[in-house]
């Protein structure tokens, strides 16, 4: 089984490598399609609970919010226009790295707000530990994780993990 699984982390690595390559030379491509962001989030969520071994699945609780543009709690889901594969990637990893850093009994928030039509803010608040100096100013730098500007993140200190998707 550990030779499996050192496998399969291999090529995990090795297709993250191709597709920064990709996204270097500008041919990474980006398929967008309408997006049910709330069902892309719960799946995301889901997928991340089942990651947590079972001995420790009282260690973290995941809280969805949606909210209006003005910032008022809401039932309303937006839709957006984005690359799923993407963006999904991105929860992923966001959700990956707040259980890995989550103190035990932790509750993980996720946001969603839409603040104009086609666009969503998702913000992500754990109470886990912060990123070290030496490598905030690296995640801080605005820098776009897909070609086209189609995601945007940002982690200010001991605060939100904030993700903006444009059409």
């Amino acid at each position: 089984m550990a030779i499996q699984e050192a496998s399969n982390r291999l090529e995990f690595i090795i297709d993250h490598l191709l597709e920064l390559s990709q996204l270097e030379t500008g041919g990474l491509q980006i398929t967008c399609s309408a997006l049910d962001v709330v069902r892309l989030v719960r799946e995301a969520i889901f997928v991340a609970q089942q990651r947590v071994p079972d001995h420790a699945s009282d260690r973290v609780t995941f809280q969805l919010h949606l909210k209006d543009t003005a910032g008022r709690l809401t039932h309303q889901q937006p839709l957006i226009k984005a690359d799923r594969r993407r963006l999904r990637e991105v929860l992923d990893h966001l959700l990956e790295n707040a259980i890995n850093y989550s103190p035990e009994g932790g509750v993980i928030d996720i946001i969603l707000r839409p603040v104009l039509p086609g666009k969503v803010h998702f913000s992500l608040y754990s109470q886990g530990t912060s990123t070290p100096c030496r490598t905030r100013s690296t995640i801080c730098s605005g820098r776009s994780l897909w070609s086209g500007s189609l995601v945007k993140s940002r982690r200010t200190y001991n605060g939100p993990i904030k993700i903006s998707v444009n059409n």
